[in-house]
């Protein structure tokens, strides 16, 4: 399983900015936290966060099935 994450920038109001623009499609402003734990908690197993090498903004936590 891929999880994807709209991020955007460190500073503070670029995240607030960010989670608007999600709220405002309709969508859930998940952090990555948030992303491991619902994987784990669904079963998955080796939930990790994939470390980011392109310069889009977007993140991935990748799982497998059991």
């Amino acid at each position: 399983m891929i999880f994807g994450l709209s991020v955007s920038t460190p500073e503070p109001l670029a995240q607030r900015l960010n989670e608007l623009r999600i709220v405002r499609s309709g969508g859930y402003a998940w952090s990555e936290h948030e992303a491991k734990g619902l994987l784990h908690a669904q079963g998955f197993v080796d939930v990790r966060a994939v470390e980011r090498t392109w310069s889009e903004p977007v993140a991935f936590v990748a799982s497998r099935a059991p």
